[in-house]
């Protein structure tokens, strides 16, 4: 355990967690705040810089939290939490970016925009999808739905209003996004999976045989007999979760599932290379199940 360790912790819950949900003991956890790599933003919570100075900055420009802040600022998940405090200034706003410590943007702001001090719920998802990679947006379309913020008919038909750069991906956004997705982690997979034509994922899926649970996957293709799981350290990483996994992944294989397990910095950080992997297998399998598997599907 290390300082790096508490903070890709913290990354990967979205940037902001109370400290039950932190893995790691009293005295790193303080000395990652000692040393400024994570920040205390009230009791017994704590965010990463960025996010700890999102709200700061954004009142310091004149202008509402915007895009990827703004989803951290709802609740909703995020696979990667902003770098730096993402803020939208009025456009008559004039502003010397270099002296914010903040990405500006520029648009015209509602005043319940200017009352709340971040974008509404819709226009963050949108803005999300014209600006993030498909597997960033993807995740955060998924939290606004799960959250109630935003409904599946009212994201389609802002993505079919929206004109501009990015309109592509946001209708392709608004047409697979599900409140199905445990996670931003999850949804991120999932976008990876959408790019290789041979898959047909679904998500939360619970197999077993009659008589028999194995267990819930995150992913599954019924067809090709194939589970995608997503193995989160603070879900997955003590000697429970351990055992747990390792008796369902046992059990998927006595029913002759192939199982693929990754990691956050797998979606994260090298989403190209996971989607190379996977569609090597894809390309090499597709032909070895040509029936469906939904008997083993509950």
């Amino acid at each position: 355990m290390d300082v790096a360790e508490v903070r890709d912790q913290l990354a990967r819950i979205n940037g902001i967690a109370e400290r039950s949900e932190l893995i790691c003991s009293d005295y790193w956890l303080a000395r990652a705040v000692a040393e400024g790599v994570i920040h205390r933003v009230a009791c017994g919570r704590y965010a990463l810089p960025g996010i700890a100075s999102a709200e700061r900055a954004a009142l310091s420009a004149g202008g509402v939290l915007s895009h990827a802040s703004a989803a951290v600022a709802y609740g909703w998940s995020v696979l990667v939490p902003p770098a730096r405090p993402q803020v939208m200034v009025p456009r008559v706003r004039k502003l010397t970016t270099g002296r914010v410590a903040a990405d500006v943007r520029w648009g015209v702001l509602s005043d319940a925009e200017r009352k709340a001090r971040l974008t509404t719920p819709l226009r963050t998802v949108v803005d999300c999808c014209r600006t993030l990679p498909f597997v960033e947006a993807l995740g955060i379309a998924d939290a606004a739905l799960r959250s109630g913020a935003v409904g599946p008919e009212e994201l389609i038909a802002a993505a079919q209003r929206h004109r501009g750069p990015g309109r592509a991906q946001v209708l392709r956004v608004a047409r697979h996004a599900s409140p199905g997705a445990a996670n931003a982690f999850e949804s991120g997979m999932r976008a990876i999976l959408l790019d290789i034509p041979q898959f047909r994922m679904s998500v939360q899926v619970v197999i077993g045989e009659p008589g028999r649970f194995v267990g819930r996957v995150d992913l599954a293709d019924v067809e090709l007999g194939v589970v995608v799981e997503c193995d989160g350290y603070e879900t997955h990483g003590t000697r429970q979760g351990f055992r747990k996994d390792r008796a369902r992944y046992a059990g998927l294989g006595m029913l002759d599932w192939i199982v693929f397990t990754y990691v956050w910095e797998d979606v994260a950080t090298t989403p190209e290379a996971t989607r190379a992997e996977l569609q090597r297998w894809a390309e090499r399998q597709v032909a070895r199940y040509p029936r469906g598997r939904a008997g083993d599907v509950q």
